[in-house]
């Protein structure tokens, strides 16, 4: 049985839906989680009179926007892309995920209305929703106690801050399981929990299959953990087992 934040979901997209399709004009949802993406994407036979795309900014997005949009239209980005930046390093403090979430909540914006927070440094890479981004440049002057200031920039720059690292981890098999525990240095059975808490998710879907064969370039996200993509180029240790890459973010 869905629960009724499931079911106002399912019915807040197919409205979205069927706005755009009969009104021929685009709609958009606002930002939704990985398991709110797993239930669009449930969904997705029933919008065959509407084009559509889940969009966060950057391909390795968590959080994303489902757009709607009619046959006949030409695509248009909802999405704002903010810098925020200590108006003077040298007084700068560390700032964190949370930090910057937090200045940007206590401006009144909802959790819905942001996607990523992708801290590199000094500097903060911000998606947020078109409508709100005003809100933000004119008003955000402190995250904690460091002075900062706000600008817009290019939807690639986020793509370019974002870390990654690229490591080998040695692994009996590619199951969905394994390489989860070898990518977070867990158990199998701390793994099964996660799976069972509906926490994994695969190409921003959840899955519960602990045996599911990893493919390449699939993003594994374990709410909670991080995430990482498999890189494949495997072979065989001395010991009989699989060494792998996976690309860490």
């Amino acid at each position: 049985m869905m629960d009724k934040e499931e079911l106002f979901l399912k019915k807040r997209l197919a409205e979205l839906a069927r706005n755009c399709e009969f009104r021929h004009r685009p709609t958009h949802s606002v930002f939704l989680n990985l398991y709110e993406q797993t239930v669009f994407r449930s969904m997705t036979d029933t919008f065959s009179g509407v084009q559509w795309k889940l969009d966060g900014g950057y391909e390795e997005a968590e959080r994303r926007v489902v757009c709607f949009l009619p046959f006949s239209c030409e695509e248009e980005d909802v999405l704002d892309y903010l810098r925020i930046e200590p108006s003077n390093e040298k007084f700068a403090q560390n700032l964190s995920h949370r930090d910057y979430l937090g200045a940007l909540m206590n401006l009144g914006l909802e959790r819905h209305m942001m996607g990523d927070i992708v801290v590199d440094g000094f500097v903060a890479h911000i998606i947020v929703l078109a409508s709100v981004s005003e809100v933000i440049l004119q008003n955000l002057e402190f995250v904690a106690k460091t002075k900062v200031k706000v600008s817009k920039e290019e939807r690639e720059e986020i793509a370019r801050s974002q870390k990654r690292e690229v490591k080998s981890i040695n692994v009996a098999s590619q199951r969905l399981d394994v390489l989860i525990a070898g990518a977070f240095h867990l158990s199998r059975n701390a793994v099964s929990e996660y799976l069972m808490a509906q926490k994994v998710f695969v190409n921003a879907k959840m899955t519960t299959n602990h045996s599911y064969i990893v493919q390449e370039k699939d993003l594994i996200s374990v709410r909670g953990m991080g995430r990482f993509r498999y890189l494949g180029d495997a072979h065989i240790t001395r010991k009989g087992r699989m060494s792998v890459q996976i690309e860490c973010f």
